[in-house]
């Protein structure tokens, strides 16, 4: 049972990345999926249960418009969340220019690529965003590590991913580490 129940998670998973992004593909708002289910388009797969999304603030505004109350709830009062009401899959928003320690968030316009039909962060992007959260939040070790396995699993990555000294010096560190 426990393992339909994981089974059951992923499909309905699959089904809220796919509505939401036709939703924002439907309405030209531009966005890039990031996070977890971010790394499986780059050779790597691990388990998550949401679905992160980097957006301008006026792409999620008007977002929110379109589908607040049509098949969407806010996660709770005030959030940046929201969750498919059908499966309660929680969808969470990451806003460009917003800044997590030493990091900014880029427009996505400027970091995205188009895979499936889904616009999602460059593998560079990528890497640089999970270092960076790694660095900047303690509490985050496993971004860390899924830059780590990223580069693990993909070859021909560039030798430079970010201008910040301190996330270029990690990604460094951690290219030689797989080299060895």
């Amino acid at each position: 049972m426990k393992f339909k129940i994981l089974f059951e998670s992923a499909i309905n998973l699959d089904v809220a990345l796919e509505d939401i992004t036709n939703i924002l593909n439907k309405h030209k708002i531009p966005y890039a999926l990031i996070g977890g289910l971010c790394l499986g388009f780059y050779k790597y797969k691990r388990f998550t249960e949401d679905i992160d999304i980097l957006i301008t603030e006026d792409g999620y505004k008007k977002l929110i418009d379109l589908v607040i109350g049509k098949g969407y709830i806010h996660t709770f009062k005030d959030s940046r969340g929201i969750k498919n009401a059908e499966f309660k899959i929680p969808i969470d928003f990451i806003f460009s220019g917003e800044q997590y320690g030493i990091f900014v968030y880029p427009n996505p316009k400027d970091v995205s690529v188009t895979k499936n039909n889904i616009s999602i962060v460059s593998l560079k992007s990528l890497l640089e965003i999970k270092i960076a959260s790694g660095l900047a939040n303690k509490h985050r070790p496993n971004d860390l590590a899924d830059a780590q396995l990223l580069i693990k699993h993909n070859t021909n990555l560039p030798n430079k991913i970010s201008d910040n000294k301190t996330v270029q010096e990690k990604y460094q560190e951690l290219l030689d580490l797989e080299k060895s």
